[in-house]
């Protein structure tokens, strides 16, 4: 229906003059104030002076990492392979939930391309042999855990003789075309790594925002996957991550296996191989579907050990002096770990203006020209990169992580040491919680902030404590203190909205994540009463529903219809306004099948982005489609999605799991604002996608229809 690269490379090529225009102005404007910032130091303050500048050398180094890392966008697109490959598809876990794990061992096991499944459990579980057996794939657990994640697929590449090796975290539900979209890269004898990105479903979780950015919502890796990457891969510099990744066996081989020395064996990894002269490939399209850090502890956790890693292997490998890197190479890695000085900026500027607001301090020569500088520079600055990034940066989040996140990219300097953090395994939940320890440094610095600001607004109104002195002509040290208080105020809301977003995303949160898709609700006499607006394997909400009729939403179980089938749903409905969450209850096959259909993540997500898609619009596939019941010739009411024509009423298109008879008229209901509504749709033809819906877990392929519709008097 529309490819997630091609959708990413219209909206930045669109961008793509504004945003060459703002990264070049950036790099004048931040030239020439550093440049003029040299000549206004404060001797009164030079401590204070020389680390206000470093604040702003920094600021300017980690702007220049964005702009270098976003530059020049590459697309790759999948290409067949010119010859079969053995693959061996790796499934590492510790100690992350057993139903989490199945869905993943469904998904690997799934892949249409030929291949061995393997389970590496690194907790030597009972249930997970059992899981392994349950599902046909192999089992391999080791005596230890050395090495953590590394040394558990180590292990495995020893006891495996697989071509190519895929590699899908605990987490991340391959999609059935997984290696098909990366294989065909390795035609090429010194490719040693396609990868993938990581794409999540949890959208409630924290590190997204409901901020539209191209044809989906805006997460905080967001510039990494769709910017960075496609850009590092200009160059040949793209790095693994983890998970959605597929190597060569012979490759890894040839540099020592997966890296033990450090907690990112993904990132080393990569560039071990890009040393040893294999090329990396980075594909942006999806191949697996994973769970982002739902909540503050997990984030920090899995950040910490991101960053400890990168920036521990740039180390190890001597980045600046190895050889067999190019420099724009060399470059490409070095930008990821300058990200870590962000924390030394974010403190510098917390600092400073509450030093200047205290004591009258004054970091530069003072004159009105000097201060509206200082305070105007870093404002441009943030909003040409912010223009740069084509919304993949937004000024607000950008800013409200940044202060957030401060104290784990300081923590992340003790990888300079070159001694490896103990591996802390993330939970791999979708379990939103509040940790309140986990927050005090924010608290204090907002409650302090606001203090600070009150503090400084009354000392100005009372001239209270200030020097007699005035600086200069319309300028006193209580207006440079209120200056200053005005950053510090900054810094408070930032912390603030910090804080706020922790408690409530955190508690927004569902135990399992409620599925944005619309199915029909037929009840016991198989009438039509209600649509879903999301739904989980254990919770719905419903959007329409068929007040009107009492009787029939009382009753229980409820039809629900997917993608190839149905299942029986046990809920309390009642009478009253609609979208209210319910608990449901399955049946263990039930419960099954309904997860298959919604953890298929493509066809409901394609559907329901359709409407931001360029590729969708140009197919004429773009818009609000209805979940509909549709009833075949033989009697069977089976689940169809509808879309009606802006243009036209009477013409349509149906998007079905099974295949249609062109000529044949198909009865269609679908319920709008409590009233049920049945359409003739005549099949004129199945229309031409691309790329094509993946097929979902079940193996349905799916299919669209041009359809003429015909409303029916009920």
């Amino acid at each position: 229906m529309f490819s997630h690269a091609e959708e990413i490379e219209f909206w930045v090529t669109r961008k793509h003059r504004f945003r060459k225009i703002a990264g070049v102005l950036y790099l004048l404007l931040s030239t020439v104030y550093l440049s003029w910032r040299w000549t206004v130091l404060n001797p009164d303050y030079p401590i204070l002076s020389l680390l206000l500048l470093l604040c702003e050398i920094i600021a300017f180094l980690t702007g220049l990492s964005l702009i270098y890392g976003g530059w020049n966008h590459v697309r790759r697109t999948p290409v067949k392979a010119n010859r079969s490959y053995s693959v061996d598809v790796f499934v590492p876990v510790y100690s992350e939930p057993t139903d989490m794990i199945e869905m993943t061992v469904i998904g690997a096991k799934s892949i249409r391309y030929p291949h061995k499944t393997f389970l590496l459990d690194d907790g030597n579980r009972p249930e997970l042999k059992e899981l392994a057996e349950k599902h046909g794939v192999h089992y391999i657990a080791r005596g230890n855990n050395i090495g953590a994640k590394a040394g558990n697929l180590n292990h495995a590449l020893k006891q495996t003789s697989g071509d190519l090796v895929a590699i899908f975290d605990a987490d991340h539900i391959a999609k059935r075309n997984a290696i098909d979209q990366l294989v065909g890269f390795f035609n090429e004898a010194d490719v040693g790594l396609a990868q993938a990105p990581q794409m999540f479903y949890n959208e409630d979780a924290f590190v997204f925002r409901d901020t539209m950015v191209g044809p989906s919502r805006w997460d905080e890796q967001c510039f990494f996957y769709n910017m960075a990457q496609p850009s590092r891969e200009h160059y040949g510099a793209a790095s693994g991550v983890g998970t959605g990744a597929l190597f060569r066996r012979e490759a890894l081989l040839a540099t020592g296996g997966f890296p033990e020395e450090t907690l990112t064996e993904d990132f080393h990894g990569s560039l071990k191989l890009l040393k040893a002269g294999w090329r990396t490939v980075y594909l942006n399209e999806p191949v697996a579907w994973g769970v982002a850090a739902a909540d503050v502890p997990e984030y920090y956790k899995t950040r910490h050990r991101w960053l400890y890693g990168n920036l521990q292997a740039l180390v190890v490998e001597n980045i600046l002096f190895c050889k067999g890197l190019s420099l724009r190479q060399r470059l490409g890695y070095l930008t990821l770990g300058l990200q870590v000085l962000e924390g030394w900026q974010q403190l510098l500027f917390i600092l400073i203006p509450v030093h200047c607001m205290i004591f009258y301090s004054i970091p530069v020569e003072l004159s009105h020209v000097n201060v509206g500088m200082i305070i105007l520079v870093p404002f441009i600055q943030c909003l040409l990169l912010t223009v740069y990034a084509a919304g993949y940066a937004p000024f607000s989040s950008s800013q409200i992580f940044a202060i957030g996140r401060m104290h784990v990219y300081l923590m992340a300097f003790l990888a300079l040491s070159k001694r490896k953090m103990r591996w802390r395994v993330s939970l791999k939940n979708v379990l939103g919680k509040v940790q309140w320890n986990l927050l005090g440094l924010h608290i204090f610095i907002f409650v302090s902030c606001m203090a600070g600001v009150l503090f400084a607004v009354v000392r100005w109104f009372m001239r209270l404590d200030e020097p007699d002195l005035e600086l200069i002509s319309g300028i006193g040290y209580g207006d440079i203190a209120l200056v200053a208080a005005m950053w510090v105020g900054i810094n408070g809301l930032r912390s603030g909205k910090w804080i706020y977003d922790t408690i409530h995303l955190s508690r927004k949160t569902h135990h399992k994540y409620l599925f944005e898709v619309c199915l029909p609700v037929l009840d016991q006499s198989c009438n039509l009463v209600a649509t879903t607006d999301r739904i989980s394997s254990e919770e719905w909400v419903l959007d329409d529903v068929l007040v009107s009729s009492e009787s029939n939403l009382a009753k229980s179980p409820y039809t629900v219809l997917l993608p190839g089938g149905s299942v029986s749903i046990s809920s309390e409905v009642g009478s009253g306004p609609a979208g209210r969450v319910a608990t449901i209850d399955l049946s263990t096959t039930d419960l099954m099948l309904l997860k298959k259909a919604l953890y298929s993540v493509d066809w409901h997500r394609l559907v329901r982005l359709s409407s931001r898609a360029e590729s969708a619009r140009r197919q004429g596939l773009a818009g609000e489609w209805q979940g509909v019941v549709l009833n075949g010739a033989d009697g069977v009411r089976r689940w169809a999605m509808l879309l009606k024509s802006t243009e036209d009423s009477s013409l349509g298109k149906l998007f079905v799991a099974n295949e249609l008879r062109e000529g044949v008229d198909y009865k269609v209901q679908v319920l709008q604002n409590d009233v049920v509504k049945e359409y003739v749709c005549k099949i004129n033809g199945e229309q031409e996608v691309r790329p094509e819906v993946p097929e979902d877990l079940m193996g349905n392929h799916f299919r669209v229809y041009e359809v003429d519709i015909i409303l029916v008097e009920i």
